[in-house]
């Protein structure tokens, strides 16, 4: 859950605010770039999910699987990457094609529901479902306020992501409380966020008793 919650909010936030980002960062002369960014963001979108895989084969001293893994991600992209490139692809074609690794990362998952029954479907869909809805109400809310306001630059770059971020965060703890507080990164945070406000609430009072 906290991979995912971190992936979403990372790689679709920057897919969204990638036009103002590049306009920013590196000027209108590259403008052409914001496609290859929206491609990367999406793609480190969708590799967040399965992270966590690769730590449970550790823990169950199964590094071999892990290793394989790898391998041949690394050679399917190869084979990917070259063939476009052979067949004098674009950029974006060649970007398309090492980005389509991504998607072999449920196979992983898929491994992981197999050999290790503890973690279930339903709690692989329970992990992801919140923050996968809080990044797409997030996309849109940030897609509405491009609209709202057509000049791109730093201004809307900032308020793009204030407002992405309140969407995300927001909605991301409508859902857990409606889901009935389940454990993942809301709940890390809201035990965090108690903790220092009864901490705050601890010093004023002994401030106060002290005058």
């Amino acid at each position: 859950n906290i991979t995912a919650t971190v992936s979403l909010a990372l790689g679709i936030g920057l897919s969204a605010v990638s036009f103002d980002a590049v306009h920013v960062v590196f000027c209108q002369r590259f403008i052409g770039a914001v496609p290859l960014v929206k491609i990367f963001a999406i793609a480190m979108a969708a590799r967040g999910f399965t992270l966590p895989v690769g730590q449970y084969l550790v823990i169950a001293n199964r590094e071999r699987d892990l290793a394989l893994f790898f391998v041949m991600e690394a050679v399917i992209a190869s084979l990917l990457i070259f063939s476009v490139s052979y067949l004098h692809g674009t950029i974006w074609e060649v970007a398309l094609a090492s980005t389509t690794v991504a998607v072999l990362s449920p196979l992983r998952l898929a491994y992981l529901l197999t050999q290790f029954p503890a973690v279930s479907p339903r709690s692989v869909i329970s992990a992801v479902v919140r923050p996968a809805a809080a990044a797409i109400i997030m996309y849109f809310t940030v897609a509405w306020l491009v609209v709202a306001m057509p000049a791109p630059g730093l201004a809307r770059l900032l308020l793009s992501i204030l407002a992405g971020a309140a969407a995300f965060t927001g909605v991301l703890g409508v859902l857990w409380q409606l889901s009935g507080r389940p454990q993942g990164i809301e709940t890390e945070v809201y035990t965090r966020a108690k903790a220092v406000a009864a901490s705050a609430t601890n010093r004023v009072a002994t401030a106060r008793n002290r005058h």
